[in-house]
């Protein structure tokens, strides 16, 4: 099954949080938030909280093919994953959606925790 990303940032404008639904395609800093595809989003943190065991997370920078920024397989439906980041440099998250799995799309979610807000 194809998921995409929902992409909803907080009233603060610290928190991007990315929810999935039953169809789509990958998700990419530069189409989600379109005004930060040149200078990228300063993250202090990437969060995964995944549906199930064997929920698989890789995040990219820059690009559909860039290096992993990150990659995790939970080991059950309550392990949660953290990276933690200095934020004192740009990131530029891409999932390609054929690189994930996830048990039940709906529940799964990523936050990034920045350190300067978005608008």
């Amino acid at each position: 099954m194809a998921n995409t990303a929902d992409t909803t940032v907080s009233g603060d404008g610290r928190v991007i949080q990315l929810g999935y639904t039953a169809s789509g395609a990958d998700w990419l800093l530069a189409t989600a938030l379109e005004r930060y595809a040149e200078q990228g989003i300063y993250c202090e943190s990437i969060q995964f909280i995944p549906s199930a065991a064997n929920d698989i997370l890789r995040i990219r920078q820059g690009a559909t093919d860039g290096p992993d920024l990150f990659y995790c397989k939970a080991a059950a439906a309550t392990d949660l994953h953290m990276l933690y980041l200095s934020g004192e440099w740009p990131i530029r998250p891409v999932i390609v959606l054929t690189e994930q799995t996830f048990g039940t799309p709906a529940n799964v979610k990523v936050i990034f925790l920045l350190k300067k807000r978005v608008k």
